[in-house]
């Protein structure tokens, strides 16, 4: 049987999202983007990988990523990561119709 390995995202309405989204920046570091929100990327326990420790090596793989660190490139697989999105709406957003 299937099962839920993770959140796919907290969508919510406010009042004013531009400042939700900058009190959460102030006040907590999340830092969103209007069109797309906050992308938190995470791992699942037991995982081995990017999340528990980037490896300084050559990709292999078309799924490997690589990001310069200044002296190194880190490499990580882009298997078996998750995200998480978390976005305020508009009060009045249709986003979440037909659900009340």
């Amino acid at each position: 049987m299937q099962r839920v390995t993770g959140i796919g995202g907290i969508f919510f309405k406010c009042a004013d999202p531009a400042r939700m989204r900058e009190w959460y920046a102030r006040h907590l570091g999340i830092v969103s983007h209007p069109e797309a929100g906050a992308i938190f990327e995470w791992q699942p326990t037991g995982s081995s990988g990017p999340m528990a420790a980037p490896a300084l090596e050559s990709a292999n793989s078309e799924n490997d990523t690589a990001a310069d660190s200044g002296s190194a490139t880190i490499r990580s697989r882009s298997i078996n990561k998750g995200f998480t999105i978390w976005s305020p709406f508009a009060q009045d957003t249709q986003y979440f119709n037909p659900s009340k």
